[in-house]
């Protein structure tokens, strides 16, 4: 046994080459061709722009810059905490200091008061 392949088909001659030439050179043309009428058909673009050019509404126009543009607004409104605390004295007398302001938040054994001695020292 032999291990050759033999392999059959239509003959190769010049013409046959020759064809496939004349083929390539159709679609190469045909390329160049779309290409042309496509680029001839943009031009006609330019006449109908300038016609929408004038028939165009006038605007005006601003130039505008960057710059900072802060976020405020009054309103009028009640606010509420959600957590309250109710300070009560254990004794009676009159205030000499008050070490917290409004609305600060306090920590437990801060220091809030300071009574008269004055008073205290008569009972």
């Amino acid at each position: 046994m032999s291990n050759k392949v033999i392999l059959r088909g239509p003959p190769v001659s010049l013409a046959n080459l020759a064809f496939g030439k004349r083929c390539i050179s159709r679609v190469l043309f045909l390329c160049i061709f779309i290409f042309v009428a496509a680029a001839i058909s943009g031009c006609n673009d330019d006449v109908n722009n300038k016609q929408e050019q004038a028939e165009a509404m006038p605007v005006k126009v601003f130039k505008i810059k960057e710059q900072e543009f802060p976020v405020m607004g009054q309103y009028v409104a009640q606010i509420e905490a959600l957590k309250t605390v109710d300070i009560r004295a254990r004794v009676q007398g009159h205030l000499k200091e008050r070490h917290f302001e409004e609305g600060q938040v306090v920590s437990e054994g801060q220091l809030l008061f300071v009574l008269m001695i004055a008073p205290m020292k008569r009972l």
